[in-house]
């Protein structure tokens, strides 16, 4: 199975509407903290931080209401259409917005970042690494922790493409950190190592087979702990 067909499966599932209201208000607090110098003031604040905080809900509520329409075509293969929409097909007197133009569009926004990882998603199965690269870089700043997690998958992928094993190895070794679930971190560590063996990076490499093999020393049937064995013969070493 291809890294493209990997990266694929794993983030098949629907995450549209999950993040309508994470982040919200923390992006809005930089523009409603005001210093306090009189009535005055707190009530401009307070009018600045709610009228504010409206526009950014109407704008995340719009950004995901074409996101629902668009996203279909993701899953059923359609990678251009889903990526540029499609001004033919008109709904609520609205043309079909693709992942480009509502993360252009909504930037900013917490759909408009999922827009972005989706972007992303649909130029690497189309193989244009170059591109999609920008768009899991905008995800990965700005997105909630799923969307950057995806982004920064991703982005490895992207990598990988590109031989840049030792970038891709950061990429991984950052997913892992952000998730708790054994299987998952063994996962993305396994992977943070393997890169960097590619990268002839043998130290790094078994700093993170050791780790998934003493995390799972308990699952005799962990599928990544086994793989870091092999990974180990390979290059030589034992654990520690």
């Amino acid at each position: 199975m291809s890294k493209e067909q990997e990266f694929n499966e794993e983030y098949e599932e629907e995450i549209v509407g999950e993040y309508e209201e994470d982040g919200v208000v923390s992006q809005i607090k930089k523009y409603g903290t005001i210093l306090v110098v009189g009535l005055v003031a707190i009530v401009i604040g307070l009018y600045s931080y709610n009228y504010l905080n409206e526009q950014s809900e109407k704008e995340n509520a719009e950004a995901t209401k074409h996101l629902v329409r668009i996203t279909p075509l993701l899953s059923q293969g359609e990678y251009e259409r889903a990526l540029n929409g499609d001004p033919n097909i008109i709904i609520d007197n609205e043309k079909l917005l693709g992942f480009k133009d509502i993360a252009s569009k909504y930037s900013g926004t917490d759909a408009g970042n999922v827009a972005a990882f989706y972007a992303g998603k649909a130029l690497i199965m189309m193989g244009n690494f170059s591109e999609a690269k920008n768009y899991f870089s905008t995800a990965m700043s700005n997105g909630a922790n799923e969307i950057k997690l995806g982004a920064m998958n991703g982005m490895a992928a992207c990598l990988e493409q590109e031989e840049n094993y030792a970038e891709a190895s950061k990429n991984h070794e950052s997913a892992a950190g952000m998730v708790e679930q054994i299987e998952m971190k063994s996962k993305f560590l396994y992977f943070a190592g393997l890169t960097a063996e590619k990268a002839n990076d043998k130290d790094r490499a078994k700093t993170f087979y050791d780790k998934v093999v003493m995390m799972n020393a308990e699952n005799a049937y962990s599928e990544f702990a086994g793989m870091s064995n092999s990974g180990l013969n390979r290059i030589g070493t034992k654990i520690d």
